[in-house]
């Protein structure tokens, strides 16, 4: 079965908070982003993506770069006059960032933007 959605399609035409994000649960296991507080579906990763997210994983690792600072699937919250939250495909963290996010359950990266 297909999803009839596309990826970037809005999903809802209201403006959500990042709370409204946070707490959304349709029941599936789609994927979304907030964009300027609109909600976004998020196509499943094509294998492509997957290849290049792996190779630069294993090319930042040979360069030295700890793999604790290396993360596929983590969320980027920006907050703004309205919140995005982002799903990158791969992200290196600082080494202030990786000991923060240490333990943590929800791997959610929250940044002030002035200009948003």
């Amino acid at each position: 079965m297909t999803n009839a959605l596309s990826t970037r399609d809005e999903v809802t035409s209201s403006i959500m908070s990042l709370e409204d994000f946070l707490n959304y649960d349709d029941g599936t296991d789609a994927r979304y982003e907030l964009e300027d507080g609109r909600l976004l579906f998020m196509s499943s990763e094509s294998d492509v993506n997957q290849r290049i997210a792996s190779f630069l994983f294993a090319y930042f690792l040979q360069l030295g770069i700890e793999f604790y600072r290396l993360r596929i699937g983590i969320e980027v919250a920006v907050s703004g006059t309205r919140s995005s939250v982002r799903l990158p495909d791969f992200t290196v963290l600082t080494e202030e960032l990786a000991q923060a996010l240490e333990g943590e359950h929800l791997t959610y990266v929250m940044s002030n933007c002035t200009h948003c």
